[in-house]
């Protein structure tokens, strides 16, 4: 003890850390050995007093008044079970799809509208609408106005902004038998 006292603070304080790293060097190996590479937990169990203990199997062992136990954490693999019953058909879902298309005249009318209906029976899921014009016509183009479902198909206005050049909407629904 009297020899630490003459070491200096900075050798007392190297000391220390060296000392504090070689124990929790130690406490790390010990830990990290159990359970085992192999995954397996190994114990001792005290016959007459029921005490069971948890040993590291690399550097322990069971006392002769022990009986050795050891277990996995993973556990064996159990039997496959019974096969269960198959279960109801679902619904047909959807069948018949197909898209339908509907054109305006094409002509020079300002203002226009069109809907693509679906056929009788038919439901409609989607569609969609635009406007078409030949390369070249005057400016301003027409513009799609609206374009959304309405009574059983797809409905698309446009104005061409009084250009007075050919042009045309298209509307397109998309339709299927839907059980």
């Amino acid at each position: 003890m009297q020899r630490l006292l003459f070491l200096s603070r900075t050798s007392r304080l190297l000391l220390a850390l060296a000392v504090g790293g070689a124990l929790f060097g130690i406490a790390s190996a010990v830990q990290a050995s159990i359970p085992d590479s192999g995954g397996v937990i190994h114990g001792c169990y005290q016959k007459n007093g029921g005490t069971l203990r948890v040993i590291d199997s690399s550097a322990d062992s069971c006392r002769s008044s022990e009986v050795s136990l050891n277990w996995n954490q993973t556990g064996p693999k159990g039997a496959t079970g019974a096969r269960g019953a198959t279960g109801a058909t679902g619904p047909t879902g959807i069948s018949g799809y197909q898209v339908v298309t509907a054109n305006s005249p094409f002509d020079n009318t300002d203002y226009k509208t069109v809907t693509a209906v679906c056929p009788a029976g038919q439901r409609i899921l989607g569609g969609g609408a635009g406007v078409f014009w030949q390369a070249g016509a005057p400016t301003p183009h027409p513009k799609l106005i609206s374009s959304f479902i309405f009574n059983g198909g797809w409905y698309g206005e446009a104005d061409d902004g009084g250009a007075g050049a050919s042009w045309y909407i298209q509307a397109q629904a998309i339709c299927a038998n839907v059980n």
